[in-house]
C-alpha cells in the first residue's frame, strides 16, 4: 500500500460485484485507515441526527420495492433503518441503507442481467453535549456504491457540532470534523489506483429545519469535504426536504439533492440529483 496525491481515475465497474461481497469487508476498511482515492456521494446523516433527540430509544424505517413483469421485467428495492439511544447528554445513532435494482433482459431475470442500482451505507454516530450549544462527535462508517465504482469506502472522524437554534419548530447547526477515510475502487484497471488509499478530509456543514405548519416541515443541510492535501478535490452535497405528517408516526417526505465531486474516477460523472417521494414509519 502507498499513499498518493494523483486525481482518481478509472472506467465504469465491469459487470459483476453484489451487495453480499460489499458487505463483507466494512470492518476490514475501518481497520486498515492507513492507505487515498474513489469517488462517492456524501450522505446527510445530519438529516438524521440533527435534530434533538428526546431521552431514551427512538428510531425510522422505511423501504419500498416494485416488481414489474411481461413487457418489461424490472426489480426496484430500497430500505432504510435508523436507531438512536440518548441518556443524559450522550447521544447514539446507527443507520444502515441499501439500494438494489435489476432490469431483466427477457421474460424474467438471468445471470447476463447486471444490476443498475447496487449500493449500501452503514453510520455509527456518539455525540456528547458539554453545554446546550456545544458538544462532540465522533462516528465510523462504510459504503458501498458499485456505480461510482466504489469497491470500499471506510471512515472514521472527530469533530465539533454549535446548535446555534435548538426548539420543537425547528433547529440550525453547524459542524466541523476531521476524517480519515480508506477507499478502493472496483475492479481496478490501467490508470487507476489499486489497494486502499488514504485520505485526510475536512467535513463542514450547516443544517437547518423549520417547521412551517402542525404537520409540515422543510430542512436543509449543505455538506463540503475539501482534501486538505489536494485543494483541487473537494465534495460537497445539498440536500432539501420537505415532510408532511399524515399521522403521529407516519410521514411523506419530498427530498431533492444535488452531490459534486471535482475529482471523480473517469468515466464518473462529478454531479449527481435526486428527486425523491416516500413514506417513513417513526417510533
Amino acid at each position: 500500500m502507498h499513499s498518493s496525491l494523483r486525481l482518481r481515475r478509472g472506467a465504469t465497474p465491469p459487470a459483476r460485484s453484489g451487495v453480499v461481497h460489499a458487505l463483507l469487508p466494512p470492518l476490514a476498511a475501518l481497520a486498515l485507515l492507513w492507505a487515498a482515492p474513489a469517488a462517492a456521494k456524501i450522505v446527510n446523516v445530519q438529516s438524521l441526527a440533527g435534530a434533538a433527540v428526546k431521552q431514551g430509544f427512538a428510531g425510522k424505517v422505511s423501504a419500498s420495492g416494485s416488481l414489474t413483469t411481461g413487457n418489461v421485467v424490472l426489480l426496484l428495492a430500497t430500505g432504510t433503518g435508523t436507531a438512536f439511544y440518548r441518556t443524559g447528554d450522550h447521544v447514539f445513532m446507527a443507520t444502515v441503507t441499501a439500494n438494489y435494482g435489476r432490469k431483466g433482459s427477457g421474460e424474467w431475470f438471468d445471470e447476463d442481467d447486471d444490476p443498475f442500482r447496487e449500493n449500501v451505507f452503514e453510520h455509527l454516530r456518539y455525540r456528547y453535549r458539554w453545554s446546550p450549544r456545544w458538544s462532540s462527535e465522533a462516528f465510523l462508517q462504510h459504503e458501498y456504491d458499485r456505480w461510482r465504482r466504489l469497491r470500499i469506502r471506510g471512515l472514521a472522524g472527530v469533530g465539533m457540532r454549535a446548535d446555534l437554534l435548538s426548539s420543537d419548530d425547528g433547529h440550525l447547526a453547524v459542524g466541523l470534523a476531521y476524517m480519515a477515510q480508506a477507499e478502493e475502487l472496483l475492479q481496478p484497471q490501467a490508470g487507476d489506483l489499486r489497494g486502499l488509499y488514504l485520505e485526510h478530509r475536512a467535513s463542514s456543514y450547516v443544517s437547518a429545519s423549520r417547521k412551517l405548519a402542525e404537520a409540515v416541515a422543510v430542512a436543509a443541510t449543505i455538506y463540503v469535504q475539501p482534501n486538505l492535501l489536494l485543494g483541487s478535490d473537494i465534495r460537497g452535497l445539498l440536500d432539501l426536504s420537505l415532510q408532511v405528517s399524515v399521522t403521529s408516526e407516519i410521514a411523506l417526505t419530498v427530498g431533492y439533492w444535488l452531490a459534486w465531486d471535482t475529482a471523480p474516477p473517469i468515466a464518473v460523472r462529478g454531479l449527481d440529483t435526486n428527486t425523491s417521494v416516500g413514506l417513513s414509519w417513526a417510533f
